[in-house]
């Protein structure tokens, strides 16, 4: 396990399967090989959002914390994800936004909260719920 802190870090996961938290700093973070998986457990804020330099859908996967993500849930144990800038119901939900590649959580849908960004996404058009897990 690699973990960052509040400042702005490089973490790197080396070869294997790791698992990388950003915390709440602007961290690039870089699984470098094999099932990674990264662990978003702070509250998503647009003043720390991460990058993830090297995910592949369906071999990399992202935890998210349910304190702050759980209102996501479909009800089955994976979030509602939308391939959009803006969400399209009144649900939490995910949105990845795929013109700046960067994933963000709404916790209201089309309510007034706006959607917070948590990572940026390098390289990556496509996202699958079975992407992530809430942990």
């Amino acid at each position: 396990m690699v973990y960052g802190d509040g400042a702005a870090n490089n973490l790197n996961g080396r070869g294997g399967n790791d698992t990388l938290y950003g915390l709440a700093g602007n961290g690039f973070l870089l699984g470098e090989a094999e099932a990674d998986r990264f662990v978003f457990n702070t509250a998503p804020s647009d003043r720390n959002p991460d990058v993830i330099g090297d995910f592949v859908s369906g071999l990399v996967t992202i935890g998210l914390h349910q304190l702050y993500f759980g209102s996501a849930d479909d009800g089955g144990g994976a979030p509602r994800l939308t391939l959009s800038a803006a969400a399209e119901k009144i649900d939490a939900t995910l949105l990845f936004d795929t013109s700046k590649e960067l994933l963000l959580f709404d916790d209201d849908g089309t309510g007034l909260n706006a959607a917070q960004p948590f990572v940026y996404l390098s390289k990556v058009n496509l996202q699958h719920e079975s992407d992530f897990y809430f942990v």
